[in-house]
């Protein structure tokens, strides 16, 4: 294909990253065939090698919550890719269904351009509010999205296209079982704290009782000695999350601090629940740090 003096051509089948590929152009029976002006004549050959497109086709790393029991107010899950992903709206390639395999009717807030952080590696999937809280208006008219004991798929398209304009190397689906709501504020009096030894790398593990928002944690959970904050990665799971340090721990006293506005999968923070019945008491004191040792 010749467009506006670039000639293109576009193979049947997709090279082989295997072998080496030689080209051949014909300059003289191009510019007779083009009406290119003046230039090069003659024959060049070139010698061409291909990546493997396959291994490099964008894939989706991970999903969460990874869990498969949900809470029926879960608010929100998070889908990472290995490339940036382009500018289709993503609600195109996107569905849930339920046992039955039928399609839920706009479960999520759809924006067309998405919730993407900068890298366009992990999107969120906000499940509509409104018909999550009791007693408002979408949550009357529509219903609530899951219901309790039943099982739904989210299913993600293999014809969604990354940044480069390929599609993702195949289709994803996670199935999941609906449980009750979690309707309660963040108690991490309830927590429990596994306390390495001085002199060793081994993880903080904390035992939450309930799915916290991963993408929160690493930002809004931290911990702190007397020098400052302990620099380490977080290694997520379901109920359970380690703190694994940079350098091994000193002997002595340390924190936990969590931001009071830490949510877990349905929303509620430290300070409040996501969802509260009319009348109900919310005044209790909030704690939002653990205090212990290292020996």
């Amino acid at each position: 294909m010749i467009s506006d003096s670039v000639f293109t051509f576009k193979p049947r089948f997709l090279p082989d990253p295997k072998l080496v590929h030689t080209a051949f152009i014909d300059f003289d029976a191009l510019n007779r065939i083009s009406d290119l002006p003046g230039g090069k004549s003659g024959l060049e050959v070139f010698e061409l090698a291909f990546d493997s497109m396959a291994d490099n086709l964008t894939y989706i790393t991970s999903f969460f919550p990874t869990a498969d029991t949900l809470p029926s107010n879960v608010l929100r899950c998070y889908v990472y890719f290995s490339n940036a992903m382009g500018l289709d709206d993503p609600y195109d390639h996107i569905k849930v269904t339920d046992s039955k395999g039928e399609p839920l009717t706009e479960p999520f807030v759809e924006i067309p351009e998405g919730l993407w952080d900068e890298s366009r590696t992990r999107l969120t999937l906000l499940f509509h509010p409104g018909r999550i809280k009791r007693g408002v208006g979408p949550n009357m008219s529509k219903g609530e999205i899951f219901k309790e004991k039943e099982t739904y798929t989210i299913e993600l398209s293999q014809g969604w296209v990354d940044g480069q304009g390929r599609p993702l190397k195949q289709r994803f689906s996670k199935t999941f079982f609906i449980d009750k709501a979690e309707r309660n504020s963040i108690n991490i009096e309830e927590w429990a704290v596994n306390i390495p030894y001085a002199q060793t790398k081994e993880a903080l593990a904390l035992k939450t009782g309930r799915m916290l928002d991963q993408a929160l944690i690493r930002r809004m959970v931290k911990v702190y000695s007397e020098e400052g904050i302990v620099p380490g990665n977080w290694s997520l799971g379901t109920f359970f999350h380690s703190f694994i340090p940079e350098y091994p721990w000193g002997a002595g006293d340390y924190i936990l601090k969590v931001d009071p506005r830490l949510e877990d999968v349905s929303g509620n923070t430290l300070l409040s629940a996501f969802d509260v019945e009319t009348g109900a008491i919310t005044n209790r004191q909030i704690v939002s740090s653990i205090e212990f040792s290292i020996e």
